[in-house]
C-alpha cells in the first residue's frame, strides 16, 4: 500500500515539472525549445538585430565576451516565460582598430542550452598616436607612430614640401614609426604644414606639423624733424608707417612739444586706433616707443636716456640719442663752416679744410665723443646684468669706417681720411655698428641717411650745404654682441632719392630701401631699420 503511494506521489511531481514549467502553458497550446542558430557578424558601425525564441517554459539568457573592451553588446530580456518572443540585440560601433569583439549568447531552458556567436571586426584604416607636432626653430625630426590594418601611403602638402622631407613611400599592415626630416626654420614667420596618411580603406588622417620661428628684434631709429612739423601731414605720415614696419623698438629724435601736443602720447593713442599697442617714454628731445612694457627709465644726460624693458625673460636696455648739432665738422672738407662759431654755417671764403687733427678738434668741442663714453660707462652696468644693449639715433657725426681710403674722393671727403672718435670709442669698447656689419663695402652700401629726398617740402629747406655733396650716414644702431644676438637684416626706410648740390638726385647705391608707407615721408632725414635675430 506504502508503494503505491509513493508511486502515485512521484507521478504528480513528474507531471508539475514537466517541460520546463510548462504547468502555465494555456491549454490546448504546445511549444517546443527553438533558438537561431545562425551567428551574428555585426556591421563594424553597428546594428541591431532581434532574435526569435521559442520556449517550452521559463527561460533564461546569459552574455559571455570573449573579446572586446567593457560590455559592448546589449541583450534584452535575460529572462521569460513559456511561449514565444525574442531578444533584442544591440551593438555599437567598433571604434578599435586593433580589438575585434566576440561574444556568446546563451538561452537556457530547463536542462537544454542553445548559444549563438556574435562577432564584429575592427575599424579598418590607420591611427596616428600623435598628429599634431609643435616643433622648436632648430627641431629637425619628427617620429609619427603608425598603427594599421590595411595598407597606406602619406603626402605631404605642397605648401611644405621644401622644408619637410619626404620619408620612404609605406605600405605597412602592423605597428610602424616614420620619420620625416625637417629643415630648421630660420626665417622670420612660423609655418605650417600637413602630412596625410590615406589607408586602402577608411577615413584620410592627418598629421599637422607646426614649426615656431627664430624670435627677432626689430629696431628703427628715426629723427622727427622737430617733432613732425616740417612736413605737411607728418604725422600721419609717421603712423601710417609703423603700422606698416610694426617694430618692437622705435628711437625717435627731434621732440621739443610737451603737454598735450606731445608727439609720443600722441602717436601710442593713434596706434591704438589702428589696432597696435604700444608703450612710450620721453626724455628731453628723445623718445622711445616700444611694444613691451617699459620697466625703467634713466636720463644719461642731455643727449639721451635708457629705456629697458622685459622681452621673454630678457632684459634688454635701449638708448634713444640726439647728439649735439653744432660743431659738425664734416662740414670742413667740403667747404663750409660747422655752426661752432656762433652758428655759422656759411660757405668757407677759402674752401675746403682738409685739416684731419683740426677736424677731429672741432668735433671733440662738439660733446658728442664724451656724450658717447658716457653711454659706454652705463652700457657696461647693464651688460653686466646680462641685458642686451642696443643704442640708436641721429649722432651728428658720420662713422670712421665710411672715412677711410676707400671713400676719401667720395662725397666731396676731398681726400680726408678721418677716425671719428664716436664711432671709434664704439668699436674700442666692443660695439658693432649694425648696418655696416651687414654690408662692410662702404662704396656699394654708404647707408647714406642724410639728406632724404622728402618730395613733399621744397629742396632749399632739406640743404645746408647747399653748393656740396653732403651726403653721410649719421643714423645708427649700435649693439653689444651677446651669444645668439645676430643681425639678419640691415634696411634703409624712407625715400631713395637724395639731394647733391642743391638738386635732387635719385639713389646710386646698391642699399635696400623701404619706401615710405603711403608715399608721404615725415622727416629730412632716412630712417634705418634693423632686424635682429636671437636664437635659442
Amino acid at each position: 500500500m506504502k508503494k503505491v503511494i509513493l508511486y502515485s506521489l512521484l507521478t504528480v511531481l513528474s507531471v508539475m515539472f514537466y517541460e520546463c514549467g510548462k504547468s502555465e502553458e494555456a491549454p490546448g497550446e504546445t511549444y517546443t525549445f527553438q533558438f537561431s542558430e545562425e551567428d551574428w557578424a555585426v556591421p563594424v558601425a553597428g546594428a541591431n538585430k532581434n532574435v526569435p525564441l521559442e520556449a517550452p517554459g521559463e527561460w533564461t539568457a546569459e552574455v559571455v565576451y570573449v573579446s572586446g573592451s567593457g560590455k559592448w553588446l546589449n541583450a534584452t530580456p535575460l529572462k521569460g516565460k513559456a511561449g514565444k518572443s525574442q531578444i533584442n540585440l544591440s551593438v555599437g560601433k567598433n571604434t578599435s582598430y586593433d580589438e575585434a569583439r566576440e561574444a556568446t549568447l546563451t538561452v537556457t531552458c530547463g536542462t537544454e542550452s542553445k548559444s549563438i556567436k556574435i562577432t564584429q571586426d575592427t575599424q579598418e584604416g590607420v591611427v596616428i598616436e600623435q598628429q599634431l607636432f609643435n616643433l622648436k626653430p632648430g627641431d629637425t625630426l619628427i617620429a609619427v607612430k603608425v598603427s594599421a590594418n590595411v595598407g597606406y601611403e602619406h603626402t605631404i602638402d605642397k605648401s611644405a614640401e621644401k622644408w619637410i622631407l619626404p620619408a620612404e613611400a609605406k605600405s605597412s599592415m602592423k605597428d610602424s614609426t616614420i620619420r620625416f626630416q625637417v629643415l630648421a626654420n630660420d626665417t622670420d614667420k612660423e609655418r605650417t604644414g600637413t602630412i596625410t596618411f590615406s589607408p586602402t580603406k577608411g577615413n584620410d588622417v592627418t598629421v599637422t606639423v607646426k614649426q615656431a620661428c627664430e624670435p627677432r628684434l626689430t629696431l628703427l631709429q628715426l629723427n622727427l624733424w622737430i617733432e613732425c612739423t616740417k612736413v605737411p601731414n607728418a604725422f600721419n605720415a609717421l603712423v601710417d608707417q609703423i603700422v606698416s614696419l610694426q617694430p618692437d623698438f622705435a628711437t625717435f629724435c627731434e621732440l621739443y612739444k610737451g603737454g598735450d601736443e606731445a608727439i609720443m602720447p600722441l602717436l601710442v593713442d593713434a596706434l591704438k586706433q589702428k589696432g597696435l599697442t604700444y608703450y612710450q617714454s620721453r626724455v628731453d628731445g628723445c623718445g622711445l616707443l616700444s611694444k613691451y612694457r617699459i620697466t625703467e627709465t634713466q636720463k644719461i644726460n642731455e643727449w639721451m636716456f635708457k629705456g629697458v624693458c622685459n622681452v621673454d625673460g630678457r632684459r634688454i636696455a635701449v638708448y634713444p640719442s640726439h647728439a649735439n648739432y653744432v660743431y659738425y665738422s664734416c662740414y670742413y672738407p667740403r667747404g663750409y663752416n660747422d655752426g661752432g662759431n656762433n652758428g655759422d654755417w656759411s660757405k668757407m671764403a677759402t674752401g675746403p679744410n682738409t685739416d684731419v687733427a683740426l677736424i677731429l678738434e672741432r668735433n671733440r668741442l662738439s660733446g658728442r665723443p664724451q656724450s658717447t663714453q658716457q653711454f659706454i660707462d652705463d652700457a657696461k652696468k647693464e651688460i653686466a646684468k646680462g641685458a642686451l644693449v642696443f643704442f640708436a639715433g641721429d649722432l651728428n657725426e658720420p662713422s670712421h669706417l665710411d672715412w677711410q681710403a676707400d671713400t676719401k674722393d667720395l662725397w666731396d671727403h676731398n681726400g680726408c681720411v678721418v677716425n671719428w672718435q664716436s664711432s671709434m670709442l664704439m668699436y674700442d669698447n666692443g660695439f658693432i655698428d649694425a648696418y655696416r656689419e651687414t654690408y662692410p663695402n662702404v662704396v656699394d652700401y654708404p647707408g647714406l641717411t642724410w639728406p632724404a629726398d622728402n618730395k613733399d617740402v621744397d629742396v632749399s629747406t632739406l640743404v645746408w650745404a647747399g653748393d656740396a655733396d653732403e651726403r653721410d650716414r649719421i643714423d645708427f644702431v649700435y649693439y653689444y654682441p651677446r651669444q645668439g644676438l645676430s643681425v639678419e637684416k640691415a634696411q634703409i626706410v624712407g625715400p631713395s632719392g637724395t639731394i647733391v648740390r642743391s638738386q635732387r638726385v635719385e639713389n646710386d647705391s646698391k642699399d635696400e630701401f623701404i619706401a615710405p608707407a603711403g608715399g608721404h615721408w615725415p622727416s629730412d632725414h632716412k630712417g634705418l631699420l634693423i632686424t635682429f635675430k636671437l636664437d635659442e
